[in-house]
């Protein structure tokens, strides 16, 4: 292997250091070293693009949690107000922007002071946004907006927010969305609506008096019909 002139006392010359290098490398990785000495400045680029990512993401990821901390201590500053209507215009300028950390616990806390303040229509719109965050809550909070809008006299919508949800009841949800057709479709006088509501709750729902009551309230509901006609 050929040797590069080197300095007195040993030194090798620095305008020969990259000869001698690409000498005593194999033969198959000359390729590479002059990939590497050809492309170096767009190498030592993207390294850096890299790093300067890297420092990106943890600065944004720090601010973004600073934030959550922010908002989710906003928040609690504002259950700590006690007049339910200034508390409920605080809690609705608050969740426009609340994060996601957060939103669905603001819904919830506007929900409870639209009702301590009995204004229903912020009820019925608490109760369908809180619907919107979990389908397995959907006939729950459906039953809420419907007794909203009962609340209101308004009878038909409320019958018909139950009837969508009547068939998709579970066991447990039975009782909760047919006693109150039963009694709307009452005031309504379609009686016959609220027999079948009758029908899907005896021997269905509770024990042997909740039978006996519902096949009582039926027998009073067929007897309203037969007069009826």
């Amino acid at each position: 292997m050929a040797l590069q002139a080197r300095r007195p006392g040993g030194l090798q010359q620095p305008d020969s250091l990259m000869h001698t290098l690409q000498s005593e490398v194999a033969d198959e990785a000359s390729p590479m070293l002059l990939f590497l000495s050809r492309h170096a400045r767009s190498i030592a680029l993207g390294v850096l693009l890299f790093i300067v990512g890297i420092v990106g993401y943890w600065i944004y990821s720090g601010q973004m949690e600073a934030k959550r901390k922010e908002d989710v201590l906003g928040y609690g500053q504002l259950l700590l107000i006690s007049d339910p209507k200034t508390r409920l215009e605080k809690l609705e300028t608050f969740v426009n922007g609340a994060p996601d950390a957060v939103r669905r616990a603001a819904w919830f806390s506007i929900m409870e002071a639209a009702h301590q303040l009995k204004d229903y229509d912020k009820l019925y719109t608490a109760w369908e946004k809180i619907r919107g965050f979990d389908d397995s809550f959907a006939v729950t909070a459906t039953v809420a907006m419907a007794d909203a809008r009962s609340s209101q006299g308004k009878y038909e919508d409320a019958l018909r927010l139950l009837e969508g949800v009547a068939a998709s009841a579970k066991p447990a949800e039975v009782s909760l969305v047919n006693s109150r057709i039963v009694f709307l479709a009452e005031s309504l006088k379609n009686y016959s609506r609220a027999i079948l509501a009758c029908d899907a709750m005896i021997g269905k729902v509770g024990g042997e008096t909740d039978t006996q009551m519902w096949s009582q309230k039926k027998m009073e509901l067929e007897q309203k019909a037969a007069a009826s006609q």
